[in-house]
């Protein structure tokens, strides 16, 4: 194995990738078929707030998640350093919603997993939503989708599942 598609998926304290932590990551790398892979497992980890200070209190709204709960930085990163160890994992085309925003963070506070994303095949659903939104309204002059969060292009899409 050296690179594998995986989809990844970061839970945050706030927007600013330098200022705020992440706290949740995951990581499920996906086979050929695009579906959960049978080979690696996923890496999926609850993360302690490093910084509770600079916590947004929107940001926790949003995610409904307890600054409080978590493993340390330290022992998250001995794992994911393993995992790639493990599983022989050099580069990771990466898929998610927003995941600029993901790539971001991640590259701010988990660089040794940042240097690991490659950055020309990164998969954004939300990007691909607002390029299709513009094919659709110059044919229709409506979009597709009013809204482009995760959870809404599921529903318009009729696709079922935990959002």
């Amino acid at each position: 194995m050296s690179e594998i598609v995986a989809a990844i998926d970061i839970e945050t304290t706030g927007l600013a990738p330098r200022h705020h932590d992440i706290i949740e990551i995951a990581i499920q790398p996906l086979d050929e078929g695009f579906e959960p892979s049978c080979e690696i497992p996923a890496f999926v980890a609850r993360i302690k707030v490093r910084r509770p200070q600079n916590a947004s209190a929107k940001a926790m709204e949003v995610n409904g998640l307890d600054l409080n709960e978590g493993d340390e930085y330290q022992e998250v990163l001995a794992r994911l350093l393993s995992w790639i160890e493990v599983y022989r994992i050099e580069k990771i085309d990466a898929l998610g919603q927003n995941v600029d925003f993901d790539r971001a963070f991640i590259e701010a506070n988990i660089p040794e997993l940042g240097r690991m994303l490659v950055h020309r095949n990164l998969r954004d659903s939300q990007r691909l939503a607002c390029a299709y939104n513009d094919l659709v309204r110059l044919r229709t002059g409506k979009p597709a989708f009013e809204n482009l969060g995760l959870s809404d292009l599921r529903k318009a899409l009729g696709i079922g599942g935990a959002t």
